[in-house]
């Protein structure tokens, strides 16, 4: 029975220490080293890895750029 629960507490020990720990890189966005999830993203025509919070950062500046295209489309439809 003690075999089983050393074991056992083996198995769960390492499936943590395999689970928790991320790769470490550093953003190319804000050159911080960091652990966890990279994101690969294309900026400018250029693939970068990027952390967690400059992801966020790119998503919403995307959107800020896309309520701005299309709230001054509408001034250009005219013209063609």
């Amino acid at each position: 029975m003690k075999k089983i629960i050393a074991l056992v507490l083996a198995v769960l020990t390492l499936a943590l220490v395999f689970a928790s720990c991320g790769k470490e890189f550093k953003c190319d966005s804000c050159g911080e080293t960091v652990k966890g999830k990279q994101y690969v993203e294309e900026i400018f025509g250029v693939e970068v890895e990027i952390c967690k919070d400059c992801k966020k950062n790119l998503d919403e500046a995307k959107e800020d750029v896309n309520d701005l295209k299309d709230a001054i489309g509408g001034l250009f439809d005219d013209e063609k």
